[in-house]
């Protein structure tokens, strides 16, 4: 074979891959395109999922609110968000009113000593803890409230449920109690005290 038949027979064989390497590279040309486009697209739905978990994470912290300030007895009033695309809103409940009631601040006065009345009962047993009772509200705001305790009733401990008194002008309420002397158990009944002028 000649020189320049082989010339020939090499310049056909590189215009032939370059002809074929053409399609290639445009095809790859095209691939890359299409790649980034599908990166762009998976960084658009993370951008979306993102930004849905930070709405509901807003509406469950909204949510919680609303509950804690229905318990806690405060009145909301809630603008309502505009529904976004398949979402369901429901108009909120209601919060149900509350009434919180402090026990009345006990009158400020100075107590005259006085001897405790003579004990009605002495008992060798000693008495159940006290109940711990939540108080009903008070009829009146300057009742006073007279404590629950336990009685003796020649066999066995009852307990004697709290209730609010009519207050009485130059008296202080006094608790009854039960005191240990020498062993055993006395009890003292509960009684107005007269207050100093």
């Amino acid at each position: 074979m000649t020189m320049s038949k082989l010339r020939a027979v090499i310049v056909a064989l590189l215009g032939a891959t370059l002809l074929l390497a053409m399609p290639d590279a445009a095809s790859a040309q095209r691939g890359g395109r299409e790649r980034r486009e599908d990166r762009r697209e998976r960084r658009e739905d993370r951008r979306e999922r993102r930004e849905d978990r930070r709405e509901a994470r807003e509406d469950r912290r909204d949510r919680r609110d609303d509950r804690r300030d229905r318990r806690d007895g405060r009145v909301v009033v809630v603008a309502p968000t505009p529904p976004r695309a398949g979402v369901v809103v429901t108009a909120p409940t209601p919060p149900r009113a509350s009434i919180v009631v402090a026990p009345p601040t006990p009158p400020r006065a100075s107590i005259v000593v006085t001897p405790p009345r003579a004990p009605r009962i002495v008992v060798r047993q000693a008495p159940p803890r006290p109940r711990v009772v939540v108080r009903p509200p008070p009829p009146r705001t300057e009742a006073v409230w007279v404590e629950g305790y336990w009685q003796w009733n020649g066999a066995q401990y009852v307990w004697v449920d709290g209730h609010w008194d009519q207050p009485r002008v130059g008296y202080v309420w006094v608790d009854a109690r039960w005191e240990v002397q020498n062993g055993q158990w006395v009890f003292y009944e509960g009684h107005w005290q007269a207050v100093a002028r």
